[in-house]
């Protein structure tokens, strides 16, 4: 009699240890949902105002006489007139001393307009990343976030295509680069935290 209760006692125990292990696993799971949800939010948020930055420079007859004649320095000063307040928000704003990294030009073969972002390895992984959606944005034209990973520093780089006035086709790509900011761990009721990261 002794042995079927303890068999039993057992099999309850370990019946409800596993609900609880299933119950706690879906909170977790509902946890790291919300976070990541609200990263998202954030950026988008974050990025709203210089979308728009971005699409009303990329629209400037200003760019397109300068990209149409390869000039650098004319298109460093309409993007620098656009977005020096951004990027002085951006540097105020900035998590541990650390401020937007820049912007930099691509023209319709994805190549870097130089002088880049003054950092090689940041335009080779800003070209690369381009070299991957350039064909689908020269269909729909729209901007587009990507993360890339420099010396294991992750970077945000909005992506905004310039197309051609006259024709609608693609000219190339303005890129406004971040440095990104993992989110703080969040700490779990019972102990521990969610720590948060970027696979890129």
């Amino acid at each position: 009699m002794i042995a079927v209760v303890l068999v039993a006692t057992g099999i309850g125990l370990l019946a409800s240890t596993a609900q609880a292990r299933v119950t706690y696993r879906d909170a977790l799971q509902d946890l790291f949902e919300s976070a990541a949800d609200t990263v998202v939010q954030v950026r988008d948020a974050r990025l709203l105002a210089v979308q728009a930055r971005c699409r009303r420079l990329v629209s400037s007859p200003r760019v397109f006489a300068a990209m149409q004649s390869g000039d650098p320095e004319v298109l460093a000063q309409v993007a620098d007139d656009e977005l020096r307040e951004f990027f002085q928000r951006a540097q105020e704003n900035a998590v541990g001393g650390r401020a937007s990294a820049g912007y930099l030009f691509l023209d319709a073969r994805g190549h870097v307009i130089e002088p880049g972002s003054g950092t090689p390895a940041i335009d080779r992984a800003v070209a690369a990343a381009w070299a991957r959606v350039r064909e689908q944005a020269a269909e729909d034209m729209a901007p587009r976030v990507m993360y890339v990973a420099v010396q294991e520093q992750p970077l945000e780089v909005l992506l905004t295509p310039v197309p051609d006035p006259d024709d609608g086709s693609l000219m190339g790509a303005l890129a406004v680069l971040f440095d990104f900011a993992t989110p703080e761990p969040m700490p779990v009721s019972g102990g521990g935290e969610i720590r948060s990261g970027l696979l890129v």
